[in-house]
């Protein structure tokens, strides 16, 4: 780990191997899984217990829709 630069230390932290993996990643349907479970699990980690379920779903969609709406190609 210590011998990957700051991007590829990025890659790892988020689920993915490689900058290759985020290339055109609309595209991908296991990198659009990857990044919608990324996004979950930010949102289960970081937000209070008080937010329920249906709560962080729906959160979760407009995240989702927005970064795939936002950054076709990242």
């Amino acid at each position: 780990m210590n011998d990957l630069d700051d991007e590829e230390k990025r890659y790892v932290r988020e689920g993915f191997n490689n900058d290759e993996e985020l290339d055109h990643w609309t595209e991908k349907e296991e990198t659009q899984v990857a990044v919608d479970i990324l996004i979950r699990d930010t949102l289960w980690s970081e937000l209070p217990d008080s937010y329920d379920d249906r709560l962080l779903n729906e959160y979760r969609r407009k995240i989702y829709e927005f970064v795939y709406t936002t950054y076709p190609a990242a």
